[in-house]
């Protein structure tokens, strides 16, 4: 499965609906690994440092369904891209 690190369940006997009431099978299940920008704040003779780093957020229950290009969610002023299943 694209974008997936491994899959935990090749052969789900799920659904999801969509905002327009539509449902679209859910093709696979498994782990994933997206990268996140974060602030790395170091301290250093009393002078307080930020740096914008990239690290990795691993997700398990990760839903494969095509027809859904990707899903992102804004959290505390972050955002990320927590899927991109491709048909």
């Amino acid at each position: 499965m694209p974008d997936l690190d491994f899959v935990t369940d090749a052969d789900p006997v799920i659904s999801v609906r969509v905002a327009n009431q539509q449902h679209l099978p859910v093709v696979a299940i498994g782990v994933a690994t997206v990268f996140v920008e974060a602030l790395r704040v170091t301290l250093s003779g009393g002078v307080r440092r930020s740096t914008k780093v990239r690290v990795p957020m691993r997700l398990s229950n990760v839903y494969v369904v095509p027809g859904i290009a990707c899903a992102s969610s804004r959290v505390a002023g972050a955002s990320t891209v927590t899927t991109s299943a491709r048909a």
